[in-house]
């Protein structure tokens, strides 16, 4: 909190700030949010807590952790995205159940350079996952089969 108003005090105008000038603008309107009871009491972060929460980790930043239901994106030793299941099926997912073949070939990492075996093993999960839809215009659409797309 204390940052936060150091930095709002060095934005200020070196002659400070004139009520009389400032009477008509809307910058003298705005309310500072952590001079408010419930700011101050509900923290930084809003979590209810002065403390940043145990999911901000260091620093304060928000970063995805098991706490914050988000799972991790899993790696192999070259740093592309393992292919499996339940990772193309979630991704897919996550775009309302479509997404275009070329799409999630850019998210796992499949080219036509790339391994046979990961280019035969992105092949069998998406035709165990997805119908595929042809469209003219923008190519093809994969769509989860209906038995996949409750999560």
């Amino acid at each position: 909190v204390e940052a936060a108003q150091a930095a709002r005090d060095a934005k200020k105008a070196p002659g400070g700030s004139n009520d009389a000038t400032n009477a008509g603008s809307s910058d003298a309107m705005q309310v500072d949010p952590s001079s408010t009871p419930s700011a101050a009491a509900s923290g930084a972060d809003g979590n209810g807590a002065g403390a940043p929460s145990a999911a901000a980790g260091p620093g304060g930043a928000n970063r995805a952790g098991p706490a914050s239901g988000m799972s991790d994106i899993r790696l192999d030793e070259n740093g592309q995205r393992i292919i499996e299941l339940q990772s193309v099926r979630r991704e897919i997912w996550l775009n309302h159940g479509r997404i275009y073949m070329k799409r999630l070939m850019k998210k796992f990492d499949v080219k036509k350079r790339s391994a046979p075996e990961r280019q035969n093993r992105f092949r069998e999960v998406v035709k165990e996952l997805c119908t595929m839809e042809s469209d003219p215009i923008n190519g093809r659409m994969l769509v989860l089969k209906q038995h996949y797309s409750n999560m």
